[in-house]
């Protein structure tokens, strides 16, 4: 019943909130032609658009070589099982990460370790990896956080020392660079995700990026061997990805946000039948597997991946350019304290996914952003988040990555594709809030 009257809450509060807007950005490009030419690609769609999807993508982050697969976790699963790391080795991750990554790690039979994070980039610190470091490390995972990148060059000398495989968490950055390099050639290998809340949307699939020539042959060959998401999978996706189109946008989105509260309840009345569009199954440790993981990518989602590296340019354009409207309202109301302290580094050239900050009052920025902004799917209130399972099912103890536990309880995100009429609505809420 509570849950039954928050939705009807939540329907009157935004039954005709037609400025509220989301994180994902959808393929509005597909409306034009309109649904029937859309589900044509659907059906059409085929491996040479993997292959060149696969070969643009790598020329976007370097020399390297890009494998694809449903989903980026699948490549780091994949990669942990060539590697041979399971019973009894270690892997180093970020606690500040999604529930995906330690289920990988425990599924592959190896132990998640959590190093914390540094507070200026918001990604993987050195010194507590450093810290976490064991005999049995068999692999890091440094995460670069909302398009910022994390102390890389400090973890790839400490791995190579060591002699650990050193692998970049690239899902939620693509494209920023350090001192002219972009990230995901720091490390041995490095995975991007291109889930639609991430920076290139295909709604679902991942790569391995490697310029290790025999290491790329060795995983593409164990892709190769995959079987494909399933057809019922692939239509519920399908569904999804045109209803994102239609309502990913502002004067829209309410419609969206409902209809998704909604099919909650349903699902909790357990009403609903047919697969969802989600490959969610991994979310939570010892879930059975409603689709096969890892898989290799959907050719519809190839397809959509060579359309977003068209616009890509201009994506990053509008990012990067909200970023420094950002950054110059933040220094003229006196927050810039509040903010990472990599956004003001020059050694490194930002492409935003999300733009971040850090207050005390966290709770209160949220609820008013909340007038505008689906907060809802605010990252990270939590150092494994987008799961149901507690932390403990994840081998994280209370406590062990206390900057991350501190700055969770303080995060505030913002949508970096903000249109300019949403982000000085934005503005102004700060304004009012700061007093300035």
């Amino acid at each position: 019943m509570k849950y039954v009257l928050s939705l009807l809450a939540a329907a009157i509060r935004y039954l005709f909130h037609r400025d509220f807007i989301g994180f994902v950005t959808g393929h509005d490009f597909l409306l034009a032609p309109g649904r029937h030419a859309f589900d044509q690609h659907v059906r059409s769609s085929g491996q040479p658009e993997v292959e060149s999807f696969e070969k643009q993508f790598s020329a976007m982050i370097g020399s390297g070589q890009a494998i694809s697969f449903a989903a980026a976790r699948m490549a780091f699963y994949s990669l942990l099982k060539h590697l041979h790391i399971g019973q009894g080795d270690e892997v180093i991750l970020t606690g500040f990460t999604c529930a995906v990554m330690p289920e990988a790690v425990l599924r592959a039979g190896a132990i998640p370790v959590y190093a914390d994070i540094d507070e200026d980039t918001l990604g993987t610190s050195a010194t507590s990896v450093s810290q976490r470091l064991s005999p049995r490390t068999r692999m890091i995972v440094a995460q670069h956080s909302f398009g910022i990148p994390c102390d890389i060059e400090a973890i790839a000398t400490l791995a190579k020392k060591k002699h650990v495989f050193l692998l970049e968490d690239c899902a939620i950055t693509l494209g920023t660079e350090i001192d002219g390099t972009k990230v995901g050639n720091f490390g041995d290998a490095a995975i991007f995700s291109t889930d639609h809340t991430k920076p290139l949307n295909t709604f679902a699939g991942g790569f391995l990026y490697t310029c290790d020539s025999a290491l790329a042959a060795e995983i593409r060959q164990v892709r190769d061997e995959l079987p494909g998401l399933p057809a019922a999978k692939l239509s519920a996706m399908a569904n999804r990805i045109w209803r994102e189109a239609r309502y990913c946008r502002a004067g829209a989105y309410h419609r969206l946000y409902l209809g998704d509260r909604l099919g909650s309840l349903v699902g909790r009345l357990h009403l609903g039948r047919g697969s969802t569009a989600y490959l969610d199954d991994d979310q939570n440790p010892g879930k059975a597997k409603t689709y096969p993981n890892p898989a290799r990518m959907a050719p519809l989602m190839a397809w959509l991946g060579l359309e977003e590296i068209r616009r890509w340019p201009q994506l990053v354009a509008l990012r990067c350019r909200q970023m420094r409207k950002f950054l110059d309202f933040a220094s003229s109301h006196s927050m810039t304290s509040f903010l990472p302290g990599r956004y003001f580094d020059t050694r490194v050239k930002i492409v935003p996914l999300r733009l971040v900050w850090q207050h005390h009052e966290a709770e209160k920025y949220r609820e008013k952003l909340s007038k505008l902004i689906d907060v809802d799917q605010t990252w990270f209130l939590a150092p494994v988040i987008a799961t149901t399972s507690p932390l403990e099912d994840f081998a994280y103890t209370r406590g062990e990555c206390p900057t991350a536990e501190a700055i969770c309880t303080t995060m505030i995100n913002l949508p970096a594709s903000i249109s300019d009429n949403t982000l000085e609505m934005v503005f102004g809420i700060l304004a009012d809030e700061t007093g300035e």
